[in-house]
């Protein structure tokens, strides 16, 4: 890639929660506490913790969820207990790694919802290095994007575990992947549609796919 297309796919990063946050998880109870604030770049802070869940077939996985910081200015009593909005972050080919984190930290800081960087791959699952050339890291990556089943399959175990989640608001529960994430936001339609695997009553709220392979 050119310098030029790098800086225009690193904007479109940047741009993609922007994007979903003012489209469709707008609700009064969160944009009347918290004013949006520009997106940090890659030395924007950190601020999750590892949550440990399973798939349909038991694969443990670790993604990392982002809440809001408590409201110092209420006490216990009277703070504000209402689920919250959330939304899903599907990596790209590198894994759930810093940049994933930073997107969730964004979502719980400076919109108040919850934010939630699923894990595709799996915990224990052995993964190319990070100089592996790509004819390595890309055959790895293929066994998710060419098989929806198990792309799907990883995905619907995040939804899952964020709809149960205390905090959240399940009517309100958004998707957004870019580059590998985006192929998966796109097979998840496709086989699921937005209802999910159980075909329920509660569709996601939207999803957004940066960057996939259609």
């Amino acid at each position: 890639q050119t310098q030029a297309e790098q800086k225009i796919i690193k904007t479109m990063k940047y741009l993609t929660i922007s994007t979903i946050l003012t489209t469709i998880l707008q609700s009064p109870s969160t944009t009347a506490a918290f004013s949006p604030t520009a997106f940090g770049g890659p030395d924007s802070p950190i601020d999750v913790t590892p949550q440990n869940y399973t798939d349909a077939e038991g694969v443990l996985l670790q993604g990392f969820l982002s809440l809001p910081p408590p409201d110092s200015s209420s006490s216990s009593e009277n703070s504000n207990t209402a689920p919250l909005p959330a939304v899903i972050i599907l990596h790209d080919a590198s894994g759930p790694d810093t940049y994933e984190q930073q997107r969730a930290t964004i979502l719980a800081h400076s919109y108040g919802y919850v934010g939630f960087v699923a894990d595709i791959f799996g915990l224990l699952t052995v993964k190319p290095a990070a100089d592996a050339p790509w004819s390595e890291s890309g055959a790895f990556v293929s066994q998710f994007t060419n098989n929806a089943t198990l792309f799907t399959q990883r995905i619907q175990a995040a939804v899952d575990y964020v709809r149960a989640l205390d905090e959240v608001d399940e009517t309100k529960v958004g998707m957004v992947g870019y580059c590998m994430g985006g192929t998966g936001v796109v097979h998840y339609l496709n086989v699921y549609g937005e209802a999910g695997s159980d075909g329920g009553d509660v569709p996601l709220a939207g999803v957004i796919a940066v960057h996939p392979s259609l």
